[in-house]
């Protein structure tokens, strides 16, 4: 496997969530960078997306180009990458893959969380 195939993703569900039957759906996105999980709530199946995109935005690409009938999707958490003044008044600018994020997330029935303790959405790698 090349290293640029490398999972950079994965999902941790807590033991005490077993009897929803969580399982990894390798058949509806097979794409190292992305997890989607489905579980079942009684008779409804139900889906979360977990996904890091690297700076070439190759996971919102792909999302955006392979999405199939995920409806019941109830999350969808990661690093997409995307610094934007939408999430972060440090920034200035809005992004071009902003739209793209947000296009996906609207077709999955998603809206957009802000975060209840507003803080830093990016730190520096130099101090």
């Amino acid at each position: 496997m090349a290293q640029d195939n490398y999972a950079r993703v994965t999902t941790y569900v807590s033991k005490c969530l077993s009897k929803l039957r969580f399982a990894l759906c390798l058949d509806i996105v097979n794409h190292c960078n992305i997890n989607v999980l489905f579980f079942y709530n009684e008779q409804d199946v139900n889906f979360m997306i977990n996904v890091y995109s690297d700076s070439n935005q190759t996971a919102l690409q792909f999302l955006n180009q392979n999405i199939v009938n995920l409806n019941n999707t109830i999350i969808m958490t990661g690093n997409f990458n995307i610094r934007d003044s939408d999430w972060d008044p440090n920034f200035h600018h809005h992004s071009i893959h902003t739209n793209n994020f947000f296009i996906l997330a609207d077709s999955l029935g998603l809206e957009f969380s802000s975060p209840t303790n507003p803080g830093p959405t990016r730190f520096t790698d130099n101090p």
